[in-house]
């Protein structure tokens, strides 16, 4: 088994809530099966119970684990457990070690609906209603945006998108 993960913070520019989620992919060798995944927090408080389906390439992904607003995921040894159909249980252990993030938040004039970003590189993508995108863009220098007239939400992600910034409108 290939087991990556990452880190990601997302802030609500609304109140500065943050909410940190892990993420975790890996490929099985060898089999594209649904499969039960089950993952333990290093501090064996919290775990989460789900199945999973691969891709076309055999990756399976499981949806960002997050202890809620605020809530910090525990640093430590975790654990994956990997049930497959033919009743093999597959374990891998993985450290969660949690950066804290140094980015300038950006402004939001909400009157106006002008966005000043303050560091850069940064990518902003405007949602529709619906979620659908209406636009997305790359930014290389701090700027100030006006936002789409139809966007209902934003979102800003930095460089490695370990930091997401929801910006309600």
């Amino acid at each position: 088994m290939h087991l990556e993960t990452s880190v990601a913070h997302i802030i609500d520019l609304s109140d500065g809530s943050e909410t940190q989620t892990l993420n975790l992919a890996f490929l099985l060798d060898g089999t594209t099966e649904t499969v039960q995944v089950r993952v333990q927090s290093s501090d064996q408080q919290n775990e989460w119970v789900s199945s999973a389906e691969s891709d076309v390439q055999g990756l399976y992904q499981i949806s960002p684990l997050a202890m809620g607003k605020d809530v910090g995921l525990p640093q430590g040894l975790w654990n994956l457990s990997i049930l497959q159909k033919d009743g093999r249980t597959l374990n891998e252990t993985f450290t969660v070690s949690v950066e804290p993030f140094s980015v300038k938040l950006p402004d939001y004039d909400k009157q106006n609906r002008v966005l000043t970003i303050n560091q850069s590189p940064a990518v902003l993508l405007q949602y529709d209603k619906d979620g659908k995108l209406l636009s997305r863009s790359d930014q290389k220098q701090p700027v100030s945006i006006p936002l789409d007239a139809l966007a209902e939400q934003a979102v800003l992600s930095y460089a490695d998108d370990s930091i997401l910034i929801d910006i309600p409108l």
